[in-house]
């Protein structure tokens, strides 16, 4: 009996161990699944090279993008579209020496996709092909590398260059080139047009084009080349231990989201102490990898913030070493141009310095500037390389806390049982790590964001604690204000939320939810109105004379002056919407039945419009926003109708917005580093199906509340949008982007996304499948935007 009653003990603790052994093994794998394409791409050898310009333009010569004749060719594999040029040289010994040539090419707004390209040498047998997978990119280069044949040249060559380029979808394709002014004389090495494509020219068009010599016994691997151009260390190991670091980061959220699970046929049990510790240990580990690999200075602006920090903590003469520093990395040739990169050979010679300035503390707002005050304290005497690579840390901390946070007010609000699935769509934005890990006010301003969307999409939960909500969306929206004035057109958007709120109100204790959820909301204007700064008060009420009515104006310039008048509204606000929850207790059961018809026949409807809006966007143009030209730019409220039409229609299959879905999405470094349109597209399109389950399930079981909210959620999208592009359009030359709309963006997708543990919820998904899925979903984008980050720059 008593060797029975040991071997049952033994029995006992091998089956305690092994669930923890299996989800420990699991998580290994999720850790490797992110960290191995990393490593890969990091260990791999970079040779070193040399590259000439085909023929440099002088300052009278006119750019002309040339567009190649189109021929469809069935075949058995489909249709593929053919387009062909004949060009010519007097120097064919140089192009046959070289490893690659890359042409200058364009696609005017549209998406081609390369099967194949080719570049015949007539009369021999040298021919530079395309990679497989290559892409056809608007204005960047297109790479042909030499096969065999050219080295040594084997025939006679008759000057004459044969240009094929298969495509499998129908598109433009165009060459980029120049015609000399009269008179000028044509360089030897220059390669022309052949066919009479521009017969009214007086000079045949000059391709424009790279030669590039590769030098293989001069290599380096590009961990080597970051740990060069970052400074940190003479070694590349920090690099190694930083991803390291990152994958046990990782592996511990894995571990944290599963431990939170229970068996299949269990119900799940909530553990939001867990999940939002997952949650922080995924944050950090993704936003540190940001942080290292993303080279100094390669972020947008993030120069101009770093020499305005530098001035703030009374170093200004860290100028001059940021300067110096980006000379030894080449900051200013890569800055701009998807096909310059960092070589091997670059690490013995300086580039041209920067032209790059300090901005203006007043467009910063007074949030920045106390957090980098604050932060001074413990890293301000740290030498340049140091302090910047500290700061990007700073910053993923303080990323990681707030998705921790994010995940414990939804869980502590909504008592959900899935807490770890709300964080979801906060990972599943490639750009929002890297937003929040470079040094700018950008990375405050995404914490900030990240608050907001907690606050909102919290509203349609009817339990009393929801009424803390007024404080989260008042106050992350005034701090948002506070560290830049970009955050000021989302007006619309708060309104739009506030209103939710005075309609549904609270479905318990209706007079003090209403009461605390006003009072944070007037406090948190008020307090915020009295902690900015007057410069930067008075630049936005000068910036909402311009825009706005008198009478609006007005109302913002008092509120400014005197910032205790925004409780006034609140407490209006407090005595309607206990009216109008005593309006609707008066309602009969029927009344009320009525209204969940209603809203399963409206829900329904948009779910139908969603699916129509997500199959209709692969075959048909949908409404897109263009660049401005600034010579001639729209009215502003022609602009903003194109801007809300691209916006709402954001969701979608298809080809993405450049303007207003791309640069949410992938845009990174100074909008020069661009995830491709499909996995963009993917990404869209993956949320407008959310939107659709989340339409369903509003459908399925009728909520008021839910239904209210999205409806408040979308006229606040659409006005935000118009406000966004009047403000953009009156106030700046610049284009409307993603980059300005990654708050409104935030919040939207958000709101969409909670269909996943809704889903979840109603068994229409396995959790445990969901977890998996979307963990291993956004592990997979994040390596790949890394990566291609990596190829972008070395």
């Amino acid at each position: 009996m008593a060797s029975t009653s040991h071997l049952q003990k033994i029995r006992q603790r091998r089956d305690a161990r092994n669930p923890l052994a299996r989800r420990a093994l699991v998580a290994l794998g999720f850790a490797m699944a992110f960290a191995s394409p990393l490593a890969v791409v990091l260990s791999r050898t970079i040779p070193a090279t040399a590259q000439r310009q085909l023929a440099e333009a002088a300052a009278g010569d006119q750019s002309v993008p040339v567009e190649l004749p189109r021929a469809a060719v069935q075949s058995l594999a489909g249709i593929s579209y053919l387009h062909r040029v004949r060009l010519e040289t007097r120097n064919i010994g140089q192009i046959a020496d070289r490893s690659e040539i890359r042409l200058l090419v364009a696609t005017h707004g549209t998406s081609p996709s390369l099967d194949a390209g080719e570049l015949a040498i007539s009369g021999t047998e040298c021919t530079y092909r395309t990679v497989r997978g290559a892409r056809f990119p608007n204005n960047e280069y297109v790479t042909f590398r030499r096969g065999r044949g050219c080295a040594p040249l084997h025939g006679t060559p008759t000057g004459e260059l044969r240009l094929t380029l298969r495509f499998s979808t129908a598109g433009r394709a165009a060459l980029w080139t120049y015609t000399p002014s009269p008179g000028a004389a044509i360089s030897h090495d220059a390669i022309l047009i052949a066919d009479p494509v521009l017969p009214q020219s007086y000079a045949r068009p000059i391709v424009r084009g790279v030669l590039v010599d590769t030098y293989p016994a001069n290599s380096a691997r590009r961990v080597d080349l970051l740990a060069y151009v970052w400074q940190v260390s003479g070694s590349s190991r920090w690099i190694w231990i930083a991803l390291a670091g990152s994958a046990t980061l990782v592996w511990c959220a894995a571990l944290c989201f599963q431990r939170g699970a229970a068996d299949v046929n269990e119900r799940p049990r909530p553990d939001a102490a867990r999940a939002a510790a997952g949650a922080f240990c995924a944050a950090a580990g993704l936003s540190v990898m940001y942080a290292v690999l993303v080279p100094p200075f390669q972020a947008a602006d993030e120069p101009n913030h770093f020499i305005t920090f530098a001035t703030v903590i009374g170093r200004p003469a860290l100028a001059n070493e940021a300067t110096a520093w980006a000379e030894l990395s080449h900051f200013e040739r890569i800055q701009f141009h998807p096909d310059e990169r960092f070589g091997p050979a670059d690490r013995d010679r300086r580039g041209i310095t920067w032209n790059d300035g300090v901005a203006q503390d007043t467009i910063r707002g007074a949030g920045i500037l106390w957090l980098w005050r604050a932060v001074s304290v413990v890293v301000g005497t740290l030498p340049i390389a140091h302090l910047l690579l500290a700061l990007r840390l700073i910053n993923t901390l303080l990323f990681a806390s707030t998705v921790a946070c994010y995940v414990l007010l939804v869980a502590w609000i909504t008592g959900t049982r899935h807490p770890e699935l709300w964080v979801v769509p906060l990972f599943l934005v490639p750009t929002l790590p890297f937003f929040a890990s470079y040094v700018s006010n950008y990375s405050l301003l995404v914490d900030a964001y990240i608050v907001l969307a907690a606050g909102a999409i919290v509203l349609s939960c009817g339990r009393p604690r929801a009424s803390i909500a007024g404080l989260l969306i008042a106050g992350s929206w005034i701090v948002a204000a506070l560290v830049s004035r970009s955050a000021v057109p989302l007006a619309p958007m708060i309104a739009a939320l506030l209103l939710a709120r005075l309609v549904m109100g609270a479905q318990q204790r209706p007079v003090l939810s209403a009461a605390v959820f006003w009072s944070g909301v007037g406090l948190a204007i008020a307090a915020g109105l009295k902690l900015a700064a007057v410069t930067y008060a008075q630049a936005i009420g000068t910036v909402a004379d311009r825009l706005l009515r008198s009478s609006i104006a007005s109302l913002i310039s008092a509120a400014v002056q005197d910032p205790w008048l925004a409780v006034l509204p609140a407490a209006a606000a407090v005595g309607a919407e206990v009216m109008i929850a005593a309006l609707l207790r008066k309602a009969g059961p029927r009344r009320v039945d009525r209204c969940r018809t209603l809203v399963r026949l409206a829900a329904s409807g948009a779910a139908a419009a969603m699916v129509l809006l997500l199959a209709a966007s692969f075959v048909i143009d949908v409404p897109r926003l263009y660049p401005v030209d600034p010579l001639s730019p729209p009215p502003p409220l022609v602009y903003a109708k194109a801007a809300t039409r691209a916006g709402l229609t954001m969701f979608r299959f298809g080809r993405p917005d450049l303007l207003m879905s791309v640069t949410f999405w992938g845009g990174f470094g100074w909008l020069d580093t661009l995830l491709p349109d499909a996995a963009v597209a993917a990404l869209a399109g993956a949320t407008g199906v959310a939107f659709a389950a989340l339409f369903f399930w509003t459908a399925r079981v009728r909520s008021i509340r839910t239904m209210i909210l999205v409806c408040c959620v979308v006229l606040g999208y659409a006005a935000a949008l118009a406000a966004y592009a009047v403000s953009v359009s009156r106030t700046t030359p610049a284009d409307l982007h993603g980059r300005y709309l990654i708050g409104l963006y935030l919040l939207v997708v958000t709101l969409a996304w909670t269909a996943l543990p809704r889903a979840v919820d109603a068994a229409w998904i396995n959790r445990r499948i969901a977890v998996t899925a979307a963990g291993m979903a956004c592990l997979g984008i994040h390596a790949y935007s890394l990566a291609m980050i990596l190829q972008r720059y070395f």
